[in-house]
């Protein structure tokens, strides 16, 4: 992975195991446009995921829990804010649906419980962040 600094382009060295690679096989079915895993409206300018879908794939059974633990709405570069959670009434008049943006997203891969969210901030924070604080100091 090539990194443009000030002083040049430095080349980040990430070794990866096969546990790495199944956290980032999950991520990219998360955060990819085309997932066929996830699915993903635009509403107002702003794309908003399926709650259900991400709990799914990180083996959270109790969608309920998890929107306790979100926050609602989120600040913005620009001083305005966002509402990082969103719900629409599906066809089924007793059945919400669960909208959440990417910040959304990170919320619920940090206060995650299940293995595979442990798993992916784990490598997030010890092997990404590292790699990356370690080729600036």
């Amino acid at each position: 992975m090539k990194i443009k600094t000030e002083q040049g382009p430095k080349t980040l060295k990430l070794t990866v195991t096969e546990e790495d690679y199944l956290i980032i096989e999950c991520l990219d079915k998360i955060f990819r446009s085309d997932s066929e895993f996830v699915r993903r409206f635009k509403i107002n300018g702003v794309t908003y995921i399926v709650l259900c879908d991400i709990c799914k794939l990180l083996n959270l059974s109790n969608t309920t829990n998890v929107i306790r633990k979100l926050s609602t709405v989120s600040k913005r570069d620009d001083g305005g804010e966002i509402n990082i959670m969103l719900y629409i009434e599906s066809v089924n008049k007793f059945r919400e649906v669960h909208l959440v943006t990417v910040e959304g997203v990170f919320q619920v891969l940090m206060n995650g419980k299940s293995n595979i969210c442990k798993n992916i901030v784990n490598h997030l924070s010890c092997r990404v962040l590292t790699a990356y604080a370690a080729r600036w100091s």
